[in-house]
């Protein structure tokens, strides 16, 4: 079966808390290309799978 619900996107606060990143670090991340968000107009939101894949990542790297 085909799921048409839309991803659930989050926004900046909610990944820094998931995280424990930096406002600051976070922007490095995205300019570094290590982290894709979603822009939605100036707004920054972040996907479940990319928050994961993220977190994945930072784990594989220790």
């Amino acid at each position: 079966m085909i799921s048409t619900e839309a991803p659930k996107l989050h926004k900046l606060g909610e990944f820094l808390a998931r995280t424990g990143l930096s406002r600051s670090t976070t922007y490095r991340e995205i300019a570094l290309g290590k982290l894709k968000p979603v822009r939605i107009g100036r707004a920054l939101r972040f996907s479940e799978s990319e928050i994961c894949r993220y977190i994945s990542d930072a784990e594989n790297q220790e």
